[in-house]
């Protein structure tokens, strides 16, 4: 999946499409506890768990961790 919208503004286009495709992504193959999964925004860092329209909140105003690139919390293979 492509992950350059990670690195540009919270207030752009791409950056949120970059969101709801990271959010859809996470919806079909990570493993949600009660409904809820890590949010990887800078605040929490994948370290708590919170409902998909939480982490979006928390993607557009706090940002996500720029160095998460292998989304092993999210459904991500370490080999993919």
């Amino acid at each position: 999946m492509d992950q350059t919208w990670m690195k540009g503004s919270p207030i752009t286009q791409e950056y949120e499409n970059g969101v709801e495709e990271f959010l859809q992504f996470t919806e079909c193959n990570a493993q949600s506890l009660h409904g809820k999964s890590f949010c990887p925004c800078v605040k929490y860092g994948n370290g708590r768990r919170q409902s998909v329209n939480d982490i979006r909140t928390h993607l557009i105003c706090e940002s996500i961790i720029l160095n998460y690139t292998k989304w092993i919390w999210h459904g991500e293979l370490p080999d993919m």
